[in-house]
């Protein structure tokens, strides 16, 4: 059983990036994968602050625990001033704060949407810098950037390109494939 953790880098409830994550899960539905989704508006995570470490909140325990208990992680993330949302630095910030890196030898797919004609191009450099310094392993292709989101997914939140869906199967897969074989 692989298990997958999926996380939405946006906070906002009707984000594209979620419309995008569900697009992604729906390709690994029926597989021997468990989901699960970490809301980052749920975790209740405190703006990372070292003077915090010596008493780790609760929440950022959970939060290292359940990734470092996963095979594939699965982050949608939007781009907010041209980088990765704060949200999101945050809680990559807490995980990987333990002494031990949860993050080393994971394997990570990176996808996202954002409002405007780049996509998030920019965004994934800076999320794949950060997680790589982290000792993650990155899919590097196909890179998913859904540019003009607002047009880009159907009203019950499905991709309207054909081709778009195919590549993001395509990058879910790869994802898959890898962690199966790294563990044989």
């Amino acid at each position: 059983m692989i298990k997958l953790v999926a996380v939405a880098g946006s906070l906002r409830q009707d984000s594209f990036n979620r419309k995008a994550l569900q697009n992604a899960l729906s390709f690994v539905e029926g597989e021997d994968i468990e989901i699960q989704k970490l809301d980052l508006e749920t975790l209740d995570l405190p703006v990372f602050n070292e003077d915090l470490e010596t008493k780790v909140p609760e929440s950022v325990r959970e939060l290292q625990r359940t990734i470092a208990k996963a095979d594939l992680i699965l982050i949608a993330t939007p781009e907010y001033n041209r980088s990765v949302p704060g949200g999101l630095k945050n809680a990559i910030d807490w995980v990987s704060r333990t002494g031990s890196v949860p993050l080393t030898d994971k394997v990570v797919v990176l996808l996202g949407a954002s409002t405007g004609g780049f996509g998030t191009v920019r965004a994934q450099i800076h999320l794949r810098q950060i997680l790589m310094a982290l000792g993650a392993f990155i899919i590097p292709q196909p890179e998913i950037h859904i540019s003009y989101a607002a047009e880009a997914f159907n009203e019950d939140g499905s991709l309207k390109d054909e081709a778009l869906k195919e590549k993001l199967k395509s990058l879910i897969q790869a994802g898959v494939n890898l962690v199966r074989k790294l563990r044989a």
